[in-house]
């Protein structure tokens, strides 16, 4: 959803909406050491080896933004979301996890609408 409002000689934008997202791939890069990749699973087994860092591939969850779009048709935006499911998997490793982690992002654009 998208509302736009007439000021000035442009346009102020207010959005939301929702989003899913799927992960195809990723590294966790830690202060010392190496880059490792990220494994993408629902629940780690006990076999599994705590080398390797896991998360959920699935996320979904809320984009709120605010805009101004100029007569010209360029524009510019200010947007976060906020991840509303858990995105650490179930980890048979550990005996009492109540850890849950969420995604949050923040981003800018600047584009033009033609």
């Amino acid at each position: 959803m998208v509302y736009r409002a007439l000021v000035g000689n442009g346009k102020f934008m207010l959005g939301f909406g929702p989003y899913i997202g799927y992960a195809i791939g990723g590294k966790v890069k830690p202060e010392s050491g190496s880059a490792t990749n990220i494994e993408f699973k629902n629940v780690v087994e006990i076999s599994d080896p705590t080398s390797v860092t896991y998360f959920k591939a699935f996320d979904a969850g809320g984009n709120i933004f605010a805009g101004y779009e100029l007569a010209g048709g360029i524009f510019l935006q200010l947007d976060t979301q906020f991840g509303m499911l858990k995105i650490n998997p179930e980890d048979k490793r550990i005996t009492d996890d109540k850890s849950s982690l969420k995604n949050t992002g923040f981003g800018i654009s600047i584009g033009y609408r033609f």
